[in-house]
């Protein structure tokens, strides 16, 4: 009966420690966040672009922007199924490259400094590299140097 009682003043000692330990589910988020910095990515949480009811901060992978490179689109751009919808009705359309981001990337935003993909973070640790590659591809497509 005493070891009983031990063990369940042990187990209650222990009990608030282990709410605090990261869950498998984080514990990927931060293992793909991590695969980012190396690859060169910076991770930031923003509120998606556009009229969307959820107003929730979402993890955007983004890539600067060269000094010697400048942007000639700008803008916020949806996925839908049909492809990129620009946001502002008069913006223009994404150039014509074959853009192979992964599942879960929903807004992508360029701006003159940073390149952003609005991304949910349901994947694996490949598919930070496709992102960095689709990006790159963007980026390309999208810019003229000085």
């Amino acid at each position: 009966m005493t070891w009983l009682l031990i063990i369940f003043i042990v187990f209650v000692a222990l009990a608030p420690l282990m709410t605090i330990m990261p869950t498998r589910a984080q514990k990927k988020v931060v293992n793909l966040r991590e695969a980012a910095a190396v690859a060169g990515l910076q991770v930031q949480l923003q509120e998606p672009p556009g009229l969307a009811l959820d107003k929730r901060l979402s993890a955007c992978y983004g890539i600067r922007v060269g000094r010697q490179q400048r942007m000639q689109l700008e803008g916020s751009f949806v996925r839908e199924e049909t492809g990129w919808r620009n946001l502002d009705r008069r913006g223009d359309a994404l150039p014509a490259v074959k853009l192979d981001f992964p599942e879960g990337v929903s807004h992508l935003v360029l701006t003159p400094d940073m390149l952003l993909a609005f991304w949910d973070e349901h994947g694996e640790i490949a598919d930070v590299e496709r992102l960095k590659l689709g990006l790159e591809v963007v980026l390309e497509a999208c810019s003229e140097s000085k």
